[in-house]
């Protein structure tokens, strides 16, 4: 297996900020928007350490802060049926609609302390 270098890092920094876009729409509220949060939460969710807690994606994600992403999970009224539905719309156009069944995204009870219903792609 390869190791993984700084400009790989970077590199795949770069490729989330691009898909991150995709779904800022989604990230805007009536008093502001939480778009910021939801990357770091993102980058904090797949760099460092093996715990995924507030407290160590601080810790890994520039410029993060713990309280503001504890709000961003907790109390921001984000679209998240949005980012579902956006989701699944990408994952049917990249397979051509062939694969309706497979589940792209699965919230857990880590997620706002209450777990949603598996989502698939063709329903």
């Amino acid at each position: 297996m390869a190791e993984l270098c700084t400009s790989d890092i970077d590199r795949g920094v770069e490729e989330l900020k691009i898909f991150h876009k995709f779904f800022h729409r989604f990230f805007r509220v009536k008093t502001r928007d939480v778009i910021k949060q939801s990357l770091q939460y993102q980058q904090g969710l797949l760099l460092g350490e093996e715990r995924k807690n507030m407290t160590n994606m601080e810790k890994t994600v520039p410029d993060c802060d713990h309280q503001s992403l504890q709000n961003f999970i907790s109390d921001s009224k984000w679209d998240e049926e949005g980012v579902i539905s956006e989701i699944q719309r990408i994952g049917r156009q990249l397979s051509g609609g062939r694969i309706p069944g497979i589940r792209i995204l699965e919230l857990s009870d880590d997620h706002r302390q209450a777990a949603l219903p598996s989502r698939g792609l063709g329903k």
